[in-house]
């Protein structure tokens, strides 16, 4: 394995400020000539010491959120995260200072970032993405909020696998006005005993196996993505995991302890996701202890990237010559006069999309949505037909377009997410290779 090669996989594992100080060590070493070499070390998997074979130090180990520093024998080690945190002379107090004269220019890695092909084929930005990665190391938790239809489940389920590396390390759950605590975290189930009469038995939830996955890897990233996490009554579902969300290594006896179990600790390596749909008034308001441990990213089409998204997805996938949809799109968001309700693009990320799906799912999905969110104004569905939506095209619909795209989202006790887990392949946020979800 060459180095670059060593490199891509150690800054795919680590965190935005430990990966940039990484790249920022193999640029000044590159820079004065000094060599590098991967040298893994039993369990630490992506270790590098700069200098030549026969001497092991300077060194450094990557870890998720930092890079622990070996600069000598003697040399206590340091712990960096960011950039600004590496030793001023991790390579003079190991000899390299007789590399005189250095080059003023650092030597740039040409390294792939680890989200650029994620990026791609969710036709996302990949600042967007990194956003997001970074909110989740600071925050362990985050929650995509906006209305059905922008892709928040999808790209959930994407970006977790992604920063996972495995499948088996992300766990799908869906929060229901009958979900409970029992069901997520633990409880007893009626079951079959050993002596053939019917009983009950402590068994753990959804909650409690990613978490005990996640403390059996503890160099693994484990993620929960909990869909529609507003639709649960949040407080009866987490019970004292509000307490643990916030304070990770507090530990605290679950409400269904098992005896002799060790007190409970949130493990550090464990993420969650969660997604919320606006457009649901009923179930919109979130309370503000749960705002308070929790990180928030919009999914709104007032805003870019989703405001833009189906335009990046049809040219992406050769459909330009449908790009009216996306204007008729614009100008049936506009009328609705309310970006948490607004018409997501999911509905049309599909491969056989033309003329005649189009009206397919204009008439069968998004008319009885519109209907659903004008009750009581039954006499403006007219204004959404969308023959009418097409033929408008004027100036005067454009700058009610660019009025309504300039919202911003003021009320933020507003969310939720109605994004199927299972909507959206084809390669956008949302999108699906056989017809999208529109519920998403």
């Amino acid at each position: 394995m060459t180095i670059d090669d060593a490199l891509q996989k150690a800054c795919s594992i680590a965190g935005p400020g430990a990966r940039a100080a990484l790249l920022e060590l193999v640029a000044r070493a590159r820079s004065r000539g000094v060599p590098i070499r991967c040298t893994p070390h039993g369990y630490m998997k992506h270790v590098f010491t700069f200098a030549p074979q026969g001497q092991r130090h300077p060194a450094i180990a990557v870890n998720r959120q930092w890079l622990t520093v070996y600069q000598g024998p003697r040399a206590n080690d340091q712990r960096v995260q960011a950039v600004a945190d590496i030793p001023p002379d991790f390579f003079e107090q190991a000899g390299y200072a007789l590399y005189e004269d250095p080059p003023t220019e650092l030597v740039p890695v040409q390294l792939e970032d680890p989200l650029r092909e994620l990026a791609d084929r969710l036709h996302l930005p990949v600042d967007f993405l990194q956003n997001i990665e970074t909110l989740l190391e600071e925050k362990k938790q985050v929650i995509f909020q906006g209305p059905p239809g922008t892709g928040k489940t999808y790209v959930a389920q994407a970006l977790a696998r992604h920063l996972a590396e495995c499948e088996d390390r992300c766990q799908l759950v869906q929060f229901h006005p009958s979900y409970s605590y029992e069901d997520f975290v633990r409880g007893y189930r009626a079951t079959l005993l050993d002596n053939r009469q019917p009983g009950f038995v402590l068994k753990d939830g959804p909650f409690m196996r990613i978490a005990e996955k996640a403390r059996r890897d503890p160099d693994a990233k484990c993620f929960l993505i909990i869909d529609e996490i507003n639709r649960g009554n949040l407080a009866k579902v987490f019970g004292e995991l509000y307490f643990l969300l916030e304070y990770r290594e507090t530990p605290m006896d679950l409400m269904y302890h098992k005896d002799g179990e060790p007190s409970f600790t949130m493990p550090d390596n464990l993420y969650i996701i969660g997604t919320m749909n606006t457009a649901d008034r009923s179930i919109a308001l979130v309370d503000l202890a749960l705002r308070r441990r929790f990180a928030f990213v919009d999914f709104s089409m007032t805003k870019e990237p989703v405001k833009g998204l189906l335009r990046c997805w049809l040219a992406a996938n050769d459909l330009s010559n449908m790009n009216w949809v996306a204007d008729v799109l614009d100008r049936a968001n506009a009328k609705l006069h309310d970006h948490h309700a607004a018409i997501g693009p999911s509905y049309f990320m599909r491969t056989d999309l033309d003329e005649a799906a189009v009206v397919r799912i204009w008439n069968h999905n998004v008319l009885p949505y519109v209907e659903e969110h004008l009750f009581g104004e039954h006499d403006r569905l007219a204004e959404f037909e969308l023959d009418k939506l097409r033929r408008t095209g004027g100036p005067d619909s454009r700058k009610r377009d660019d009025d309504w795209g300039t919202q911003q989202v003021t009320d933020t006790e507003m969310g939720t997410d109605g994004d199927r887990a299972d909507g959206a392949n084809a390669g956008g946020a949302g999108a699906d290779s056989g017809g999208a979800d529109a519920s998403s």
